[in-house]
């Protein structure tokens, strides 16, 4: 029915799910998974997919069989906490929830919706879910689309949830295809004045970024970031466009 956390649960189920690419990417990033010896997909974190309790069962043992061959593998928040450290500049294996180098939770008159993810088919995930976790750790509403996510949905989601902003990441660099007409798209939905956002690795082969700035631009966007960009910058980037406009 084109739910696809059902179509995975039932995949699942079935015995039947595979993935010839990365294994996250076909449930939208709604769990994380790893194959074992034999190829088989495996989960290693459920997130929030309803599966059976009988399934995670197998597969839970299922992953116990593949650690004697192969070792302990990390699961998805540790793997989450060593990129979250990497971000800030951290060593790996420092991570802190409670520490100083996340951010201050903002003091705002109301909580700006954001929102985030990867357009197109790109499939690299990393820079969006860091993103989105240091918008929540600064009190920001996050809706996190994840990868692959189409220019038509990311303007329906930012309707539904009546959005301040888009923040969108790139690395394969196919963004200028998959984002022709964004503003327009945005002006004919009825969010128009919405801010856009993009960063990352914007175009194919060597890049100078000033050219590539000037090319978003004329796309609408409202703040242009190159790769490695700090992500505190862009959040201080956001609130000082949105306390201009009034919004906290």
């Amino acid at each position: 029915d084109g739910d696809i956390a059902v179509g995975s649960v039932k995949a699942i189920e079935a015995g039947v799910l595979d993935s010839p690419f990365s294994i996250n990417i076909y449930p939208r990033d709604l769990c994380m998974g790893a194959r074992d010896l034999e190829g088989a997909c495996r989960y290693i974190d459920y997130g929030n997919l309803p599966i059976p309790e009988e399934v995670r069962k197998y597969n839970d043992e299922k992953i116990k069989e593949r650690e004697t061959f192969e070792g302990t593998k990390l699961n998805f928040k540790a793997s989450m906490a060593d990129f979250w450290c990497l971000s800030q500049g951290k060593a790996i294996g420092t991570f802190d929830k409670d520490g100083d180098d996340l951010e201050d939770k903002l003091e705002m008159k109301r909580v700006p919706t954001v929102v985030t993810g990867t357009c197109g088919v790109d499939a690299h995930v990393i820079g969006t879910k860091i993103i989105s976790r240091s918008l929540k750790e600064s009190g920001f509403n996050v809706v996190a689309l994840g990868a692959q996510t189409p220019a038509e949905e990311f303007i329906k989601a930012a309707q539904e949830t009546d959005a301040d902003a888009m923040m969108i990441t790139s690395l394969y660099g196919m963004a200028e295809m998959d984002l022709q007409g964004f503003r327009d798209k945005c002006v004919e939905a009825g969010i128009g004045d919405i801010l856009l956002y993009i960063g990352g690795i914007l175009g194919v082969g060597t890049r100078v970024f000033e050219e590539d700035k000037a090319t978003f631009k004329k796309l609408g966007f409202d703040r242009v970031y190159p790769p490695e960009s700090d992500v505190k910058k862009s959040i201080r980037d956001l609130v000082e466009d949105l306390t201009k406009r009034g919004k906290i």
